[in-house]
């Protein structure tokens, strides 16, 4: 009845409790961070490529502007040309470098972050089932005695179907007994005719 209800319900929202824990994590744990590697962390890396475009662009023309002194160029113009140069060089190293530093970020983060992550969900699932199978294991002796009940209350169940169907079928006959056989009227009347035939012999 009620308590092998509440037995059974009680353990199925344990299940569903932790399989909604479980849906949790992996959306925090695994699905949130591959999203955040997949958008925040490419975007540093396409912020620093163009970055270093720019810089490795200003570099060049800074470059080719000092390659195109004479010999004859004044000191002035040489020196601002050198000064030029070098800032522009040392800003582009400095871009390249954080390109560098971007682009092994992610590589690490695919070669481990991802794996970790997927490591932990899997880990999760495991413990999920786990529980799950501790569970219904604790919960299996009731589960073998209900149905020992249902095949007990089954079998008392057909036998009193079939006592009934047998007292329907013994009514069913002696009504039709009750219809054949003459009333109490009935019968007085022939007993009235068979006396007048006697007296009129």
């Amino acid at each position: 009845g009620g308590a092998i209800l509440d037995r059974f319900m009680t353990a199925v929202q344990e299940i569903a409790d932790a399989r909604s824990m479980l849906l949790s994590n992996v959306e925090a744990d695994l699905c949130a961070r591959m999203q955040r590697l997949a958008t925040g962390e490419l975007d540093d890396v396409r912020d620093a490529r163009k970055r270093f475009d720019k810089t490795s662009g200003d570099y060049e023309r800074a470059r080719a502007r000092f390659l195109s002194l004479t010999k004859d160029a004044k000191a002035g113009s040489l020196k601002a040309a050198e000064d030029e140069l070098h800032a522009t060089r040392q800003v582009c190293e400095t871009s390249r470098f954080n390109l560098m530093s971007q682009l092994q970020k992610v590589e690490s983060r695919k070669r481990i972050e991802f794996k970790r992550q997927l490591a932990k969900t899997m880990d999760s699932h495991l413990r999920f089932f786990q529980l799950g199978h501790r569970i219904l294991s604790d919960l299996e002796p009731f589960l073998q005695e209900v149905i020992t009940r249902c095949d007990d209350d089954e079998t008392v169940s057909e036998s009193e179907r079939l006592k009934l169907a047998g007292a329907m079928a013994d009514y069913q006959v002696s009504l039709g007994a009750d219809l054949h056989a003459p009333s109490d009227s009935e019968a007085l009347s022939l007993t009235s005719d068979r006396s007048r035939s006697l007296a009129a012999i």
